[in-house]
């Protein structure tokens, strides 16, 4: 029976061999190839990126991490929420914003303003600057609240979740802020606009005039709506004129401005939306303009810091006095409690006073500066990116227009890298009648890492347009300098004034300059 056994066994062994080896079967067939692993990718969700918000794909689900990163398979869906809020789901990849959700190619769309808005009312530390971060129990807390951003009861929602997640319904930011912050760093759209300005135009003679009626100045405060509608209301003008009118703006791809009433004017906007530059020229006045734009909730230690405090003067048309003209560079610092001590500093040939001017600066929640004693008639505001202060003051005989701009602790000349727009007013110099002493520029600059900038003539005065000419930038005591000009910057690197003075023979200029730096399409 053993023997049996064993023999049974060996021939279906051997049955099981024929088998597998019968039917036609090939000893060399290859094994079949594995299913291929799907590619994950990451992404960033952002307004600026946004942490804490979550997401769901088929094979993945979780938070966005500190930098607002999510993972997703390539080409599958991704849905975002926040608590019961379901976003529209969308295609993952790079980047996925509030516009990408809501299949837009314009922030102008009620829902994505509306999910910006709640976005930035979420954000723990209220500055969504630094980017947005939900609280890490806020998919629980708001597990009962289902928002809409396209519903017309949107605020109602949004203000009953915040006092659900322990804030208020006053937090609930408003659409103008919110499209505000979007706008940072994006390409350009004209919701970039959108938001409260304050604005300084500052006139002289063109080159070869010399009337002392074309020394004016006005202070705009600007009123833009989400359609590019920009009211201007002029608060202080030198004809004592306060007019109010409302243009359409267009903006191109490149940051260029725009009015379809309004001829000669060459305007920019900065890369981070939020600082206009412009030259204006009629009727034998040439214009140089900047605009800043304001934000609510600012605060006196907002001002705390180190500054280039720079400046350009004139005579104005009543009183006029022809000792008025000039520029000038100050280092200021400013403590928590608005202490202000002034330095004046050297520029060009002219020697700077070595007393040190202290003064105490006080500051409302929209920005709005006064000066403890101050001595002229002024108007101070502080941007929204708190790195800019800008400044109109006259007296019985000169206007002023300053720019400050709080400095960068540890500036490089990497810092400057970038593609640069510049507005320049010359000047002749103090008790000169000389009418061929104004004149102008506009250039464009391309500054790579080094400090190498190229730069050409878009307009000038001169009789020549000087095209790929290139300058050395320096960085001496904190400010760049390029051959006999002191370019400074402010933190957020978009702004630069420079000023400088020389001579020619016997005469003596000084020029002032804005340039702002643009996002290349």
């Amino acid at each position: 029976m053993k023997n049996l056994i064993k023999l049974s066994v060996s021939a279906l062994a051997v049955a099981g061999v024929l088998a597998l080896n019968g039917c036609g079967s090939d000893s060399s067939t290859t094994p079949p190839t594995p299913e291929p692993q799907p590619t994950v990718l990451t992404g960033i969700f952002s307004d600026s990126p946004v942490a804490g918000i979550g997401y769901e794909t088929t094979d993945h689900s979780g938070v966005t991490d500190a930098q607002g990163q999510f993972s997703y398979n390539e080409g599958e869906a991704v849905e975002f929420y926040i608590g019961a809020t379901r976003f529209p789901s969308v295609m993952g990849q790079a980047e996925v914003t509030p516009m990408d959700l809501y299949q837009t190619d314009s922030a102008n769309h009620t829902g994505v303003i509306n999910t910006l808005r709640l976005l930035q009312s979420l954000d723990t530390d209220n500055d969504p600057e630094n980017g947005i971060q939900l609280a890490e129990d806020i998919h629980v807390t708001l597990a009962g609240h289902e928002i809409d951003p396209t519903a017309d009861n949107f605020d109602e929602q949004a203000e009953q979740a915040l006092v659900t997640s322990g804030g208020t319904a006053e937090e609930l930011v408003d659409a103008d802020d919110a499209l505000a912050h979007f706008g940072q760093s994006r390409a350009y759209q004209l919701t970039d606009l959108t938001g409260q300005w304050h604005t300084v135009f500052f006139t002289i003679p063109v080159a070869g005039t010399y009337s002392q009626d074309a020394f004016s100045y006005a202070v705009e405060e600007w009123s833009v709506d989400a359609e590019a509608n920009v009211t201007m209301v002029a608060k202080v003008k030198s004809d004592g004129e306060l007019d109010t009118d409302t243009f359409k703006a267009d903006l191109s791809n490149t940051g260029m401005l725009s009015f379809a009433e309004v001829e000669n004017l060459d305007m920019g906007l900065s890369s981070q939306k939020d600082k206009i530059a412009n030259y204006f020229t009629e009727d034998n006045e040439q214009e140089l303009g900047l605009s800043i734009k304001l934000a609510g909730d600012q605060q006196l230690s907002d001002l705390e810091g180190l500054w280039w405090g720079t400046g350009i003067e004139t005579p104005v048309s009543a009183n006029f006095n022809q000792n008025e003209f000039g520029v000038w560079l100050d280092k200021v610092v400013v403590d928590a409690q608005g202490k202000a001590d002034i330095t004046e500093l050297t520029v060009g040939n002219k020697q700077a006073e070595t007393e040190v001017e202290t003064v105490q600066f006080a500051m409302d929640e929209l920005g709005k500066i006064t000066i403890e004693d101050d001595d002229e008639s002024a108007v101070t505001y502080l941007s929204r990116g708190k790195d800019v202060i800008l400044r109109h003051s006259y007296k019985d005989t000169r206007q002023n227009m300053s720019v400050l701009l709080k400095a960068n602790i540890e500036p490089s000349l990497a810092d400057l890298e970038g593609f640069w727009r510049l507005y320049n007013l010359q000047m002749p110099d103090d008790g000169s009648m000389n009418a061929d002493g104004f004149g102008y520029w506009i250039v464009e600059l391309d500054i790579d890492a080094d400090g190498l900038a190229t730069w050409s003539h878009v307009a000038t005065s001169e009789d020549e347009t000087l095209t790929e000419q290139s300058m050395q930038m320096q960085l001496v005591d904190g400010r760049f300098v390029g051959e006999e000009d002191n370019w400074l910057m402010n933190q957020d690197k978009d702004l630069m004034v420079v000023v400088s003075q020389w001579a020619e023979g016997d005469n003596q200029f000084s020029a002032y300059a804005i340039a702002i730096k643009q996002i290349k399409p």
